[in-house]
């Protein structure tokens, strides 16, 4: 059964099979619907635990030239890219995070990430930010419209596929993929500041913010948290 974690009267949740604190690498997938924050709580993540990896496939991409005419064609690559840049991080005994969407529509690149994981005796982790429905699409959209060059090209992709819709129908997707394939942890992050959610993070992992003799090794809570028993195609990190 999942499980609350309090943080500072703010609920985050947690399973049961959470990742096992460890010497080994460990692969952190962290999964969420548009608009959650997977990239901003990857990037802090990572500056919080020097050595790891913040591996954003979109950022991959986006070196490829011509990304922006030819977004799929780029997307494509650059996950081959990051599953092998995941590889040799994981290999060399580091850490690595990555803020990726995964549904069941592209859940086959999921297969690349895993065996990266798997081929350098490393754990995969995937952790799943939620949050409800109609803030995350409020938030996705407000920053499709405020972004950057690389939002530019997300902004067109929800445009083209219906909008706010769009956004609602991949919320449900990835909620569907959660159901089908358990995360080790889920963290209900609306109500978190990015601090609060990486602390939530590092407390599902067991990991001191800290301790970086080995990018992410294992460690106390970084939190003082109490628990209590609780009962579709390939597309940009949106």
């Amino acid at each position: 059964m999942p499980q609350e974690v309090v943080i500072e009267g703010m609920f985050a949740l947690r399973s049961d099979h959470e990742c096992s604190v460890s010497q080994v690498a460990r692969f952190i997938h962290l999964n969420g619907p548009p608009g959650i924050g997977k990239s901003t709580v990857a990037s802090a993540f990572a500056d919080r635990h020097p050595g790891v990896l913040n591996l954003d496939i979109d950022k991959v991409a986006a070196l490829i030239g011509g990304y922006r005419d030819r977004f799929s064609d780029s997307f494509e690559a650059g996950i081959l890219l990051a599953a092998a840049m995941a590889r040799v991080h994981l290999a060399n005994g580091h850490d690595v995070i990555m803020p990726q969407m995964m549904t069941n529509v592209n859940a086959e690149e999921l297969a690349d990430f895993e065996s990266a994981a798997a081929a350098a005796k490393a754990e995969y982790c995937q952790i799943l930010l939620t949050a409800r429905i109609e803030p995350s699409v409020d938030r996705c959209m407000e920053r499709a419209r405020n972004g950057d060059s690389r939002q530019d090209v997300i902004s067109k992709v929800i445009q083209e596929n219906g909008g706010r819709d769009f956004v609602r129908m991949l919320h449900s997707q990835v909620s569907q993929f959660s159901a089908d394939r358990q995360p080790h942890s889920v963290i209900d992050c609306e109500r978190l500041t990015v601090e609060q959610t990486c602390q939530a993070l590092e407390a599902v992992l067991g990991l001191a913010a800290t301790d970086n003799t080995r990018g992410i090794s294992a460690g106390a809570d970084s939190l003082q948290s109490v628990t209590r028993q609780r009962s579709r195609g390939r597309g940009p990190n949106i």
